[in-house]
């Protein structure tokens, strides 16, 4: 068995497993409980054609070679709010594994944000500042943006939002 800590990314890379949406979000749902969490509030766990939009929850389809992607909310051990949000490749590890031009790409988009915007938060950063010099979301993925660029957790809810600059005027 995977230490804890790899469970969902062990399983979606044994050569052995085709495993569902479901059977991937069962692993985590069951860690959460075994670690003295109270629950899982969503299954926002999708693969393949439902990775974007991402907003769909976990169902049976299997996804050998393809990108998986989880974003979900649990009230952890003493009421603390977790926000998980991992992206996986299923099959990785797989001697015959080759991620997709597609896959590579999004990837290093996706490692370039997190990592700029990273970068910006610290001790005394205001939200404007935090708005306006985040990374550059690519036109090609404005539709589906997320409806804030950061937000914190807490006790529970996601307090505080930093808005995208498009939406400063209104929210931020």
């Amino acid at each position: 068995m995977s230490s804890r800590g790899h469970r969902l990314r062990d399983a979606l890379a044994e050569p052995e497993v085709n495993i569902t949406e479901n059977e991937v979000w069962s692993i985590l749902h069951s860690t959460v409980i075994a670690c003295d969490g109270e629950y899982v509030e969503t299954r926002l766990l999708n693969s393949g054609p439902k990775t974007n939009p991402w907003m769909q929850e976990s169902g049976s389809r299997r996804n050998i070679g393809e990108t998986v992607q989880l974003d979900t909310d649990v009230v952890g051990p003493f009421g603390y709010y977790v926000d998980f949000s991992r992206t996986f490749t299923a099959g990785y590890g797989l001697p015959s594994f080759q991620a997709t031009k597609k896959q590579k790409k999004h990837y290093n988009l996706a490692l370039e944000m997190v990592k700029h915007n990273m970068a910006l938060l610290k001790p005394g950063a205001s939200f404007d500042n935090v708005t306006f010099n985040a990374w550059p979301i690519p036109e090609e993925f404005q539709g589906h943006k997320y409806h804030v660029q950061t937000h914190g957790t807490g006790m529970t809810g996601e307090y505080p939002y930093i808005f995208h600059p498009s939406d400063w005027a209104s929210h931020g």
